[in-house]
């Protein structure tokens, strides 16, 4: 057994699941706070700043689930919160997103299931920040949701999602269509992903310029000065 080395907030009513957490958290190395009752819940982030929080929507006590996770992100910004709900809905999906969770599991979840969302979270908490802003935009780059404002947060696909984080941590630097494609795919570029890396950029600046009426990504193309082929270059629009 692993020594605890991280505590993670813990607000789910159903024994035997607590039971399964607690006990297969400590043998890798996972200390969960547990409550049941959200009043609880958001007395303990009141006195702790933990590191993520596993919160069920549906509990006992005044405060429900999406009260917990509006006292987290009001005390921290930084806690992971990871929802866990057996009834889910586009609504409070939405509204929980823009109120600071990250990611939505639907009950039952095996633990193995939690560590590894967990895992994957905690490594990006390491290694990135999460959220990217561009112009009036907030990307979280977990759940590839864009926000602003009062707006129904946007959904982008995986491929859309790659290219965009791409370019915002290139910001006004120019990048190639290869560039672009071996950055978000991790493969070596090939002539004909071309017209379909240039299609995927297309359909990402409609749908960014839909949603906040902000050119975030704009592109322009530039003769390279020994071939005379023409290059498209993409660029992220500066914060």
């Amino acid at each position: 057994m692993k020594q605890a080395n991280i505590r993670i907030l813990l607000v789910e009513d159903d024994a035997d699941v607590v039971g399964m957490y607690v006990s297969r958290g400590l043998v890798d190395g996972i200390e969960f706070v547990v409550t049941a009752n959200g009043d609880e819940a958001i007395q303990l982030v009141d006195k702790e700043q933990f590191v993520a929080a596993v919160v069920d929507l549906e509990i006992y006590g005044r405060n429900q689930g999406d009260d917990v996770i509006r006292a987290i992100r009001a005390k921290c910004k930084d806690t992971i919160i990871v929802v866990t709900t057996r009834c889910e809905s586009d609504t409070r999906r939405n509204n929980n997103l823009k109120d600071g969770a990250v990611v939505f599991l639907r009950k039952p979840i095996l633990y193995t299931d939690l560590k590894v969302q967990l895992d994957a979270l905690l490594r990006l908490k390491m290694d990135i920040d999460p959220i990217l802003e561009a112009g009036p935009v907030k990307y979280n780059t977990a759940t590839h949701f864009l926000f602003c404002g009062n707006k129904e947060p946007e959904h982008l696909t995986d491929l859309e999602a790659a290219v965009f984080e791409h370019l915002l941590r290139r910001r006004n630097r120019p990048q190639t269509l290869a560039m672009i494609y071996a950055g978000a795919t991790g493969e070596d570029s090939r002539s004909m992903v071309r017209s379909s890396m240039t299609r995927v950029i297309a359909v990402l600046r409609r749908k960014l310029f839909a949603f906040c009426g902000d050119e975030i990504v704009r592109t322009h193309s530039v003769r390279e000065q020994f071939d005379g082929k023409e290059t498209t270059y993409v660029i992220a629009s500066p914060l």
